[in-house]
């Protein structure tokens, strides 16, 4: 049977910029990609922000695909791949001979002349390479280990971090130096649960990406579009990318709901919970952080609280007990999936509850926050529920 004529499953609209390196494009990413197509041309460094998944490899490609060095080679340097003792080798070249039993080597920085050179992660790089990548970004020189003479580069550098680079920089994790100098043009890809309009795409271009060669590919019915749009996706394009790889593995012709979710959760005793997900931790935080900065945006707007409603942090973890009693159906489940079921055993979880809805104090708790905590139930509550000691980023005291 033909598939029906789509609705979410239809490309977003106005999406003139998709190309292969960059097949979906929704309302979001365009403006980002009109910034973009101007970076494109000038030659200096750029800087992608954006959590683990997000596309900073794709854009990156992108970019240069529209830069005047689109002829040249677009070098991807993984030196995260390398153990630390080989990394400055890998960027900067090696000599034969150099060392016992060291073969030559071209370095990534060689290797990109005349195009692009792309380093990811480049927050987690140590303090000494970060020290010899600052020299080569300030004078274009570098000299391969072992080798005499130094080398002039004529390449376009495009770094991108997954981290807050300022935060990495006052930990002392990231030479200041070395932030000012790749912080030129820089832009921030939203995460994937920003740009709804992109989901369902995204979705049937994998399941078509990965369908059998000659077989129609599966794709998704509205009720899994909607399932689809209504999860957090913390590992963003990644872990949608491994999900439409289990929906393969799984179903064929049209998905539904039931058939998606077991792509969600693969696990046989996982009726009710999260699939596992492979995300850093600094992601993981950063669902946390993104939502307490428009906490706080939202209550410099408003000024001070109301009488009786202080401690964010407190607040937080009151609404947190009172979802989870609510949606687990009994107090039990509720403080178990908190990792509090020893406040039953010793039977103060009925008085906890009690505390946290304030008595009657629920509703100037909820006027609080408003429409922001809303957001953090329905797309984090899985990640809080996990996590309930991480709730000290509020301000927990």
């Amino acid at each position: 049977m033909n598939r029906p004529s789509p609705t979410l499953s239809s490309p977003p609209a106005n999406t003139g910029e998709a190309t292969p390196t960059l097949p979906v494009v929704g309302r979001q990413m365009q403006a980002l990609l009109v910034e973009l197509a101007a970076y494109a041309r000038l030659d200096e460094t750029v800087l992608l922000r954006g959590e683990t998944g997000t596309g900073k490899t794709k854009l990156a490609e992108w970019v240069h695909a529209r830069s005047r060095r689109a002829a040249g080679p677009f070098i991807h340097a993984n030196l995260l791949s390398v153990p630390d003792s080989g990394q400055e080798a890998a960027l900067f070249g090696v000599e034969s001979g150099a060392f016992t039993d060291v073969r030559a080597q071209r370095g990534f920085i060689r290797s990109a002349e005349g195009g692009t050179l792309f380093i990811d992660e480049v927050d987690k790089l140590g303090l000494p390479l970060q020290a010899k990548l600052l020299r080569f970004l300030d004078s274009r020189v570098y000299q391969p280990l072992g080798e005499a003479q130094e080398r002039r580069a004529n390449l376009r550098l495009i770094v991108a971090s997954n981290r807050s680079l300022p935060e990495a920089v006052a930990a002392g994790r990231f030479l200041e130096d070395l932030y000012h100098r790749v912080n030129v043009l820089s832009v921030t890809l939203p995460p994937l649960r920003e740009r709804l309009d992109e989901l369902p795409a995204w979705a049937a271009w994998f399941l078509r990406e990965g369908a059998t060669a000659g077989a129609p590919a599966p794709w998704l019915s509205e009720d899994a579009e909607r399932l689809l749009c209504a999860r957090p996706w913390p590992g963003n394009l990644r872990e949608l990318h491994n999900v439409m790889r289990r929906v393969l593995a799984l179903a064929s012709g049209e998905v539904d709901a039931a058939q998606l979710r077991r792509a969600l959760d693969p696990a046989p005793s996982g009726a009710g919970v999260t699939p596992p997900t492979v995300v850093e931790e600094e992601d993981e935080r950063a669902i946390l952080l993104d939502a307490a900065r428009r906490l706080v945006r939202l209550r410099l707007r408003r000024g001070p609280p109301e009488p009786g409603v202080r401690d964010v942090g407190k607040l937080l973890n009151a609404l947190v007990l009172i979802e989870a009693v609510e949606r687990a159906g009994s107090l039990r489940a509720g403080f178990a999936a908190l990792g509090l079921e020893g406040r039953v055993d010793k039977g103060n979880a009925a008085r906890d509850l009690a505390r946290a809805r304030g008595g009657g104090k629920k509703d100037a708790v909820t006027r609080l926050c408003g429409s922001i905590f809303n957001q953090i139930k329905q797309n984090n509550f899985e990640y809080l529920k996990k996590y309930p000691e991480r709730l000290s980023i509020f301000g927990q005291r």
